[in-house]
C-alpha cells in the first residue's frame, strides 16, 4: 500500500491511498477425462 499526503493552499491535507491487489491467476478443476488415471480427481493450475 502506498500513502501520499499533499497539502492545498487554503492548508488543507488530503490523504490518498493507493492499494494494489496482486492477481494471482488459478483454476480449480475436475478431471472428467474418460480413461485418465486422474478420473475424478480436483486438479489445480497455477501459474
Amino acid at each position: 500500500a502506498l500513502t501520499e499526503f499533499t497539502e492545498d493552499e487554503d492548508g488543507n491535507v488530503f490523504e490518498t491511498r493507493i492499494l494494489t491487489d496482486r492477481f494471482v491467476p488459478r483454476i480449480r478443476a475436475w478431471d472428467l477425462t474418460p480413461g485418465s488415471s486422474h478420473l475424478g480427481c480436483a486438479l489445480t493450475i497455477s501459474s
